[in-house]
């Protein structure tokens, strides 16, 4: 029964296949571009692919037929995947970073289009309990975690689509006192070569960053400005919060000074008193917990 039923499925796909053939290639010579394109855009769901999944090797989706060749034609088929690409929300997380790279650059169905020429928008979310922030905060980067990452989001800088708009989401919610510190500095390690790299290209980007802290005014609290200064400028702020936070780790908590600077902390071991100056500590609290 299985062996028959299989063969009707082969013989009822051979017939569609010849049907959509015929369709897509009489659609195609006979519809104007603008108006095909209208139609791809009824044809592909609003917001395909939110979040992908772990290890896929393409962005198509194996329901999306519109999408394949032997269904359609090349011609066709590219076009689609066209639409399909531009409409696409698309979310990465550290589970899947690894296949970043690959994923923008492949031509999937082998018609001469990669997502990177279509993509409008891509999101990048750094979760607060992911393996790569705890292997960072014990080991340092032996594996060299870091280079890896650039390597796969160095691809996001090939985006063509002038109102492409990428985003970074930073949550270190599940750490606690001055561990937040250390994984808002390994990506800020991370971003901060990357996007000067992005405004070289006029890429538009966000960065957003949201913390635990009691004291916290927005649930996400946007960034982005820290990239207004200089490429420089901004690593060596970065620079100053690493070793705060390698003092924090290695050291027992110090009673503040209350002479010098006033004592608001940002959380629980982590005051003023920690900072060379009150403007590395004022521009942290405003990062973790939005402006005073």
């Amino acid at each position: 029964m299985r062996a028959r039923a299989a063969k009707l499925g082969k013989t009822l796909t051979s017939f569609a296949q010849d049907d959509c053939h015929n369709f897509a290639a009489a659609f195609h010579a006979t519809v104007p571009r603008e108006i095909r394109d209208q139609v791809y855009g009824f044809l592909v769901s609003s917001s395909p692919l939110l979040d992908v999944p772990y290890r896929k090797s393409t962005l198509i989706d194996e329901r999306a037929k519109w999408a394949f060749p032997e269904f359609v034609g090349p011609q066709f088929a590219r076009e689609f995947v066209q639409i399909y690409y531009e409409k696409m929300k698309l979310v990465f997380d550290e589970s899947n970073m690894e296949n970043i790279r690959a994923l923008l650059t492949t031509d999937a169905i082998d018609c001469g289009t990669v997502p990177t020429d279509h993509l409008r928008f891509c999101e990048v979310w750094f979760k607060g309990d992911c393996v790569f922030n705890y292997a960072l905060l014990d080991t340092g980067d032996p594996h060299g975690i870091l280079a890896k990452h650039t390597y796969q989001l160095d691809a996001l800088l090939d985006l063509k689509q002038g109102s492409a708009q990428i985003t970074f989401k930073i949550d270190l919610c599940g750490y606690i006192d001055y561990y937040s510190l250390r994984v808002l500095v390994h990506h800020l390690l991370l971003l901060g070569p990357l996007l000067h790299r992005c405004k070289e290209k006029n890429l538009s980007f966000k960065v957003y960053v949201l913390s635990h802290t009691k004291e916290a005014k927005d649930l996400w609290r946007d960034i982005t400005s820290l990239w207004d200064m200089s490429l420089d400028t901004l690593m060596e702020k970065v620079s100053v919060w690493k070793e705060t936070s390698e003092i924090h780790m290695t050291r027992p908590r110090k009673v503040p000074d209350t002479k010098s600077l006033p004592v608001p902390a940002i959380y629980d071991g982590m005051e003023e008193w920690a900072f060379k100056n009150k403007e590395d500590y004022d521009m942290l609290r405003n990062i973790l917990m939005g402006s005073s």
